[in-house]
């Protein structure tokens, strides 16, 4: 999590999809594509909180091996040891994402929602074009704020045990 919100949401944004939030991040390519660590490996932000959370589905026995893996991941996003095709990927889905949030009502009353509870009244446009001029070095500073909090671990219980 960070220890303070960030002020400006788009360069949080960007950074936890170029690490998270899409096939084509690093979470998705390395632990999940080329490691075979986990089923998912996904990252996602609260705004309201503050908090980035990391949800993978590992198999039993690998946990230690995908929570390491995950977190050098973070730290190459931090070192920004990603190139320009992961950010321009990553840049055009998000703000094609946003310019589509205007098509619907639905869309538009939950961005405006969010902002108001935010205190802003940027429009998902505006939004769009702030997103679109991200650089590198605002990624690995937003991703310099991160720090582990928790780690934990869901599990089935097997059959005959207690808990």
């Amino acid at each position: 999590g960070y220890e303070q919100a960030p002020e400006d949401f788009s360069a949080v944004n960007v950074m936890v999809n170029v690490f998270g939030g899409s096939p084509q991040s690093l979470l998705f390519q390395n632990v999940r594509e080329k490691l075979s660590l986990c089923y998912y490996c996904a990252a996602r932000y609260d705004k309201a909180s503050g908090m980035m959370m990391v949800d993978s589905g590992v198999e039993t026995g690998n946990e230690q091996k995908a929570r390491d893996e995950i977190l050098r991941q973070l730290e190459l996003v931090k070192q920004g040891a990603f190139d320009d095709g992961e950010l321009n990927s990553t840049i055009l889905t998000i703000s094609n994402a946003l310019k589509s949030t205007v098509d619907t009502l639905s869309g538009l009353e939950n961005w405006y929602l969010t902002q108001i509870l935010s205190g802003t009244d940027e429009s998902p446009l505006e939004n769009a074009q702030k997103v679109s001029q991200i650089t590198k070095d605002e990624i690995r500073a937003a991703a310099s704020q991160i720090t582990l909090d928790t780690v934990f671990f869901l599990a089935a219980k097997k059959e005959g045990q207690d808990q």
